[in-house]
């Protein structure tokens, strides 16, 4: 359904100003991404609206926006722990903060899919060097975002992802571990707020214990 052109005029207005500040070499793309229609205990319905209408709603929440954004992340671990990547400055949200990875926005119906590319795009491993579970974790929420959260393991080396990092502008300008004993004492207000979440939700019993 189209917004009303107020609320359209101001959402491309956010966008575009968004755009100025960043400059040339932004990672920011407008492209069809999934939100959450509805959701029960036997089904998720999507729908497709525009990256921009999420960027406004968690840019402006006056704006009168009803985007339940959905999409995936990975708890990602490697030898020496989990897997986590400091957001780049040209991000559109939490430049500087860090966050499991991979992560990213729902644009297929096969979350499991998007996880895998993600994987590639991001931390350039291939689907062959990382083992991800078939069902989700579960669709977790925090921070307003909705996400389908799977477990991950590679047995590649933190040191070998920096280095390949280390061979493209990456959506991460750095990645780092997290090892498993100290999830209950790490400084969780350096991360974006879902992150955190969604680290206790999944680790709880092991950070417990």
């Amino acid at each position: 359904m189209p917004l009303p052109s107020s609320v359209q005029e101001a959402v491309d207005a956010l966008w575009q100003q968004a755009l100025q500040r960043r400059g040339e070499g932004s990672l920011m793309f407008d492209g069809r991404v999934y939100a959450l229609a509805e959701l029960s205990s036997t089904e998720v319905v999507l729908e497709q609206r525009r990256y921009r209408e999420f960027f406004a709603a968690r840019t402006d929440p006056s704006l009168p926006l009803t985007v339940a954004s959905l999409g995936v992340t990975g708890m990602l671990t490697c030898p020496e722990g989990l897997v986590i990547g400091r957001r780049g400055a040209s991000v559109a949200l939490y430049p500087g903060l860090w966050e499991v990875a991979p992560s990213g926005t729902l644009d297929s119906t096969a979350p499991r899919d998007v996880l895998i590319r993600e994987c590639r795009e991001e931390l350039l491993l291939e689907e062959s060097e990382v083992r991800c579970a078939d069902h989700p974790v579960g669709i977790m929420c925090a921070d307003g975002i909705y996400d389908f959260v799977y477990r991950i393991q590679t047995d590649i080396s933190v040191r070998d992802l920096k280095m390949r990092l280390s061979a493209k502008t990456p959506e991460y300008s750095d990645i780092s571990v997290i090892a498993l004993s100290d999830l209950m004492t790490f400084p969780y207000d350096a991360f974006i707020p879902y992150s955190a979440a969604v680290i206790r939700d999944v680790f709880g019993p092991e950070m417990a214990s």
